[in-house]
């Protein structure tokens, strides 16, 4: 039996000197820290260089929780990690709450990571994904605050719910095009988020899929999402613009009525088939930039900062459950740089807003809205 022991203590030390590099500059290898079983013909090692390898053919075991894992006294120590090849799955919580994981390798025989798998490992920078992920479970790395980019190969075509939730330190992120489906919750809580870019081929958007992103200011949508689901922006102070490439029309089907509203009082443009408001050919985006809204004890104030002939500009009045409260034509735009006041019911009004009618009575630019209350 101690025959057997020291046997396997040296195949363990020389599997590792020759999967880890290990040879240091003075000659001296690192050693075995701890070693063992984390499924079927699954081995982890840690070294005394505080790396961790999991070797194998197959997928690390699921774990419960946290404190579950057979390393779980040695989650402090690990600071970089890796899953040869010959792994194919990093197990539900496997290197969750490592709070000193810096950096992950991921062989290219890995086609899953599980839920939690890498949750909470606030020092994360490095996921070290590799072509041949498949997928990312619900989880995987929320709370990981360091991560700045994702680098996601284009293998990957499911993400799960709350993958990335509380990455505060992602700016941006571009979705790989295989992905049809942005869960519930994936990014919310990415405060540092400032871009993303979606896939062509996405279908839909998740409850809330964005809540919280407070530094998100524009996102473009493919006209193949057939569902936009609701609160999917919400709490996104900063968000001024979605640019969705289907019609307006098209819009409203994959929308909700109450969503299509929250966006207007917060403030949210919509432009349709792929305009944006730099595009001089676009009447809404035109018309929309001349009105300037404000609010005088039950009257309306608009100020014109220049516009075509034979518009005219309406006043409205909502109250908090956006019905209108009172409506009136101020003026026809027949000159630049005009103001126009019109006496209109402002008591118990939550938003007011202002629209531009062509010649034929059809609105020429989305309602501007404001927030003042009379």
């Amino acid at each position: 039996m101690k025959r057997r022991t020291a046997v396997l203590a040296l195949a363990l030390v020389m599997i590792l000197a020759v999967s880890h590099g290990t040879v240091r500059a003075e000659g001296e290898a690192a050693t075995v820290v701890a070693h063992g079983s984390c499924g079927d013909d699954m081995t982890w090692i840690l070294d005394s260089e505080d790396h961790m390898s999991v070797q194998g053919k197959g997928a690390v075991e699921d774990y419960a929780l946290p404190n579950q894992v057979p390393w779980r006294t040695y989650r402090a120590s690990i600071v970089t990690a890796e899953a040869v090849s010959g792994v194919t799955r990093i197990g539900n919580y496997a290197f969750a709450e490592c709070d000193a994981l810096e950096s992950m390798s991921l062989a290219r025989s890995v086609r899953e990571i599980g839920n939690y798998a890498f949750s909470n490992c606030a020092a994360l920078t490095d996921p070290g994904f590799a072509r041949g992920l498949v997928s990312i479970g619900n989880s995987a790395f929320s709370g990981c605050v360091s991560l700045t980019a994702l680098d996601l190969p284009v293998s990957v075509t499911s993400i799960g719910q709350f993958a990335f939730r509380g990455c505060t330190g992602l700016t941006e992120v571009d979705l790989p095009s295989g992905v049809e489906r942005l869960m519930p919750h994936t990014f919310q809580d990415c405060t540092g988020l400032t871009r993303i870019g979606l896939p062509a081929k996405l279908k839909s958007i998740g409850v809330r899929a964005f809540k919280g992103c407070t530094s998100l200011r524009s996102i473009s949508i493919s006209q193949t999402v057939d569902t936009v689901a609701d609160y999917a922006f919400e709490e996104c102070d900063a968000l001024e613009a979605i640019y969705y490439a289907g019609s307006q029309k098209e819009w409203k089907q994959i929308t909700t009525e109450d969503h299509r509203s929250w966006l207007e009082r917060w403030g949210v443009r919509v432009y349709y088939d792929g305009k944006t408001e730099e595009d001089p050919e676009d009447p809404h985006a035109f018309a929309a930039s001349i009105l300037h809204i404000g609010v005088s004890g039950a009257g309306v104030s608009v100020d014109v900062g220049g516009g075509p002939d034979q518009y005219v500009l309406i006043a409205a009045a909502y109250d908090p459950d956006g019905r209108m409260i009172d409506a009136r034509a101020c003026a026809e735009l027949v000159d630049a740089a005009q103001a126009y006041f019109v006496d209109l019911d402002v008591r118990g009004a939550q938003t007011i807003a202002a629209y531009l009618l062509d010649g034929e009575g059809h609105p020429a630019s989305d309602p501007i809205r404001s927030n003042a209350v009379g």
